[in-house]
């Protein structure tokens, strides 16, 4: 089990889940957003449940960078498909300094530049969590490998909430 989110209790998180669904394991972050949204049958682009907030980025995170200024979290934690040299599904924590090293999924704005104008306004702790896909190609499913994974994150942010 993951443990990613240790000493996050009673902090205002934002967590953000980028990807394409139409692009098979690149949707991994939308899935464990919307998989957390369904559990606590709240659903919208922006969801806020007990001082934890959740945004659907799908391909443009950049979009939501002035309602990402107005919740000033404490924490950020950005959900995206990253090519790891790893196994497909494996979790990791990326260096947000070594961030440019990953080739992280499809997106009209590099991650490091999403960061980097973030903390120009606000003074959030962020946190990049990458999972390795198995298949990027035309097609709504998740692999078998990268969907459990995505459970495994779903329930590491379920239990900050519960």
């Amino acid at each position: 089990m993951i443990i990613i989110f240790r000493n996050l209790k009673n902090k205002k998180i934002l967590v953000i889940g980028i990807g394409n669904e139409l692009r098979g394991d690149d949707g991994v972050g939308v899935y464990i957003i919307n998989k957390v949204m369904q559990h606590f049958k709240k659903f919208g682009e922006v969801v806020n449940i007990n001082n934890l907030y959740l945004i659907n980025a799908k391909t443009s995170p950049e979009s939501f960078t002035d309602k990402i200024k107005n919740i000033n979290p404490d924490v950020i934690i950005i959900i995206d498909c990253a090519y790891l040299n790893k196994n497909p599904g494996e979790i990791e924590i990326i260096d947000i300094d070594k961030i440019d090293n990953y080739s992280l999924s499809s997106h009209t704005l590099p991650i490091s530049i999403f960061i980097k104008y973030l903390k120009k306004f606000i003074n959030s702790e962020f946190i990049v969590v990458g999972i390795q896909p198995k298949v990027i190609d035309f097609t709504f499913n998740l692999s078998d490998e990268v969907k459990k994974a995505g459970d495994k994150v779903a329930y590491e942010i379920i239990k900050l909430i519960e």
